[in-house]
């Protein structure tokens, strides 16, 4: 794990710690990162996820479709 990565999770982490929780708004990630010089280049939803990287796949087994998690969506930031 690179240190950005280790810095991301840890901003995860203390999120949950403060407030009691194990889910965050993807506003209030946004947000953490942008105040730690972080820009989000891209966000995709558990719905996008699905159909970016399950969509053909689903389509030839439509008896053994698969999905993204619900609750967990992909974010991609870059230090600015």
């Amino acid at each position: 794990m690179d240190n950005t990565t280790a810095k991301v999770s840890c901003f995860a982490r203390a999120y949950h710690f403060v407030n009691n929780t194990t889910q965050y708004l993807f506003g209030e990630m946004e947000k953490l990162l942008s105040e730690s010089g972080f820009i989000v280049e891209d966000h995709l939803a558990n719905d996008d996820m699905t159909k970016q990287f399950f969509d053909e796949y689903n389509k030839t087994t439509p008896d053994h479709p698969m999905n993204a998690p619900v609750g967990v969506d992909y974010v991609l930031a870059v230090r600015v």
